[in-house]
């Protein structure tokens, strides 16, 4: 084949995918002069919490370039930061529509705001496209593993509700505060919890030997001016 249209191919795949590319997103270093300045001015805005007026500004930046992705991703963050949940799903979705392998970052922004929604596997989805798709922080793949193994429970669990009917275990026990975060050993002997009095104390009750809980007492070793608030309990009843 001559080699001008080895070069004349070449130039026109180059072309073509150029297009194609173009077509897809845009990216700040091709916004021009007017563009660039109404995407700073937007940044600014969002950067002292005046996010209503950031949206403005990138809204009428999207209408001068609809694909500029790191707009739309901005625009997102905005939506989500004033709690117009269903704003921030549109714009993130669009972008991952737009360009998927833009960044994963937005998978893991998706799934937040779907969370919020209480779209448990819909969020957990986004977190698996998420951790497929991350391949340099460690530490947030293995956070984003934990969390969408949490969320399909925590939907499961919703679809398939167990009956709970807390019962008061009379003033040994109960009090007019809130009593919370109850443990039992393993043999059933003794019982640590969290009471809150204006502050989170532990609280233990043993059983006398009718099998009655005794008078819950403070933990005084364990309790400071500090709030108590999560514990464990040994097989024997010591902490």
């Amino acid at each position: 084949m001559p080699a001008f249209r080895i070069l004349l191919l070449l130039l026109i795949s180059n072309y073509l995918l150029t297009t194609h590319v173009n077509g897809q997103i845009l990216v700040k270093e091709q916004l021009n002069a007017k563009e660039a300045k109404i995407f700073s001015e937007a940044k600014k805005c969002a950067q002292i919490g005046d996010f209503k007026k950031s949206i403005k500004k990138f809204e009428e930046l999207l209408k001068l370039e609809p694909n500029f992705i790191e707009g739309i991703l901005r625009l997102a963050s905005n939506y989500n930061s004033i709690g117009e949940l269903n704003n921030a799903a549109r714009w993130f979705r669009y972008a991952i529509e737009q360009a998927p392998d833009f960044d994963a970052e937005m998978y893991y922004s998706m799934a937040q705001v779907l969370t919020q929604q209480k779209k448990y596997i819909e969020a957990a989805s986004e977190l698996d496209m998420y951790i497929s798709k991350q391949k340099t922080n460690a530490a947030k793949v293995k956070k984003a593993l934990f969390m969408s193994a949490e969320l399909k429970f925590k939907d499961q669990a919703l679809k398939n509700p167990v009956p709970f009917k807390p019962v008061n275990m009379g003033p040994v026990v109960n009090s007019k505060y809130s009593e919370y975060s109850p443990s039992l050993s393993l043999d059933g002997s003794g019982m640590i919890f969290t009471r809150n009095t204006g502050q989170e104390d532990f609280f233990i009750a043993g059983r006398d030997s009718t099998g009655s809980f005794r008078i819950a007492s403070p933990v005084f070793q364990l309790n400071t001016p500090q709030n108590e608030g999560a514990h464990a309990i040994s097989l024997t009843a010591n902490l």
